[in-house]
């Protein structure tokens, strides 16, 4: 999607985990922001993750905010396919 030049107050380089994170922030603290990212869809390097990664930390540390990754069914660490990206459910324009 492409817009016209604005003005914000917060320019977010990354769509990524730590972007999204900071979107969700921003828009709780009623800043003007925009995340720019160089994919198409936010979720940075999940969107380029081997089926077999797993994470070393269990959900609730690797979750954005405001939208807990559950646990994987068994418990465990969550693998690239536990992930919003991986199963389309990562925000798309709102963040909180």
């Amino acid at each position: 999607m492409s817009e016209g030049p604005r003005e914000v107050d917060v320019l977010v380089i990354g769509g990524g985990q730590a972007g999204l994170a900071a979107g969700y922030h921003l828009r709780r603290a009623k800043a003007d922001f925009v995340i720019l990212d160089a994919q198409e869809q936010p979720g940075g390097a999940w969107q380029h993750a081997w089926p077999s990664l797993r994470l070393f930390s269990p959900a609730q540390y690797g979750s954005l905010p405001g939208r807990m990754t559950p646990a994987p069914p068994g418990g465990g660490y969550p693998s690239a396919e536990d992930q919003p990206r991986r199963r389309g459910q990562a925000p798309r324009s709102r963040l909180g």
